[in-house]
Order: structure tokens, then C-alpha cells, then sequence
């Protein structure tokens, strides 16, 4: 009987992985009550001061979208496909903001700048803290911004 000692045998294995999908987490709002209503005021101060019009529903301004476009009924959880486990996440925020438990931000008016949101808290990578905030800049008229993040792309009209 010859047996053959110097190799060992190999078990065939799969080398392809999958990427671990990151899902969205739901905001946690600030606990303090006195807290959360300096948050909404500093909201309604900007929507104010901007003449902006409050809407929960998607709509396009005029010009953007044919008139019989602009339903926002024509909407399905939003633009974007969400898995089963993110529209659950994205139904939390929509309950919270029901019950008036909003996102931990603060609006604040710089005269360079502009209305300028930021975190009151930290917030984790990948949390929902907006559905909707309005019309994107998309950089096309900060050619020659020497800014450096990409919450300046987002403008109000």
C-alpha cells in the first residue's frame, strides 16, 4: 500500500461574497421637549423668512413637470425603490414627524451661506432625517464655489 503523506487535501470552496446591503436607520429625535420645539421654531423661522410653502406631499414648481404630472399621488413610497426593511424604517420617521418628533437639526442664517442646516446631535451614517426638502442646486451655479461638502448642493427656491 503506498499512501502519499506530503499532500493534503483541499476542499473546493466558492470564492465570490456578497456585499452586506447597509440598510436606513430611522432618526432619533431629541428627548428634551424644550429642545425639539427650538428645533421646529428654527423651521418655521426659515419657511417663514423664505415665503416657502409647507407641503408632506411631493410637487414640482412651475415649469418643472407638466401640470397633470404634478400629483404627488403618482408617487410610490417616493422616487426611490426601497427594500421591505428601509419603507419600515422610512414609516418610523413618518410617525414620529406625526407626533411631532422631528429630526435632531437646527436651521441656522449665515449672510454668506445662506440658511444652513446642521445636526443638534450626532447622528449615525445612514439614518433618515429627510423624505423631501425641496429643489437641488446640483452645483450647476457653484462652478466656482470653493466649497467643500456636498450639503452645498441642496438650495431653496
Amino acid at each position: 500500500m503506498i499512501v502519499d503523506i506530503g499532500k493534503k487535501s483541499r476542499r473546493k470552496s466558492c470564492i465570490a461574497t456578497s456585499k452586506k446591503r447597509r440598510r436606513l436607520l430611522p432618526y432619533s429625535p431629541s428627548e428634551d421637549p424644550a429642545r425639539r420645539l427650538e428645533q421646529i421654531a428654527s423651521l418655521a423661522t426659515t419657511l417663514t423668512a423664505t415665503e416657502a410653502d409647507f407641503s408632506n406631499e411631493l410637487t414640482y414648481i412651475h415649469g418643472m413637470a407638466p401640470r397633470p404630472a404634478n400629483r404627488p399621488a403618482y408617487e410610490k413610497e417616493g422616487m426611490q425603490v426601497l427594500s421591505r426593511e428601509d419603507i419600515e424604517a422610512l414609516n418610523v420617521c413618518k410617525s414620529m414627524m406625526r407626533r411631532g418628533e422631528c429630526p435632531p437639526l437646527m436651521v441656522a442664517f449665515y449672510p454668506v451661506e445662506g440658511f444652513t442646516v446642521k445636526a443638534d446631535k450626532c447622528i449615525k451614517d445612514s439614518t433618515i432625517i429627510i423624505e423631501y426638502v425641496g429643489d437641488f442646486d446640483y452645483l450647476q451655479s457653484r462652478e466656482n464655489d470653493d466649497g467643500i461638502t456636498n450639503s452645498n448642493s441642496v438650495g431653496m427656491e
